[in-house]
């Protein structure tokens, strides 16, 4: 078992140009998966190039009440029923 994911990232350093890739977060299951940005609040990763370590991180997006059915819709999921 891992002890961390990937984050589906990348980005080119700022300081030095060299894609920054690897990038990852403690916030999923960390079993090695690759999910995405928006599943998490927080990922990091380091600079091969200059060294530079970057970490992007947002405000929990836990709200207080629940989303509607439209909400999740919108978010691009679709239902299914089954008996």
């Amino acid at each position: 078992m891992g002890t961390f994911d990937y984050v589906n990232f990348k980005m080119f350093c700022p300081s030095c140009g060299k894609e920054v890739i690897g990038w990852q977060t403690k916030q999923g299951p960390n079993a090695m998966l690759k999910i995405e940005p928006s599943d998490v609040d927080n990922f990091y990763s380091s600079c091969d190039g200059c060294g530079l370590s970057y970490e992007f991180e947002r405000e929990s997006q836990t709200r207080g009440r629940p989303y509607t059915m439209a909400e999740v819709v919108d978010m691009g999921f679709s239902i299914k029923a089954s008996r």
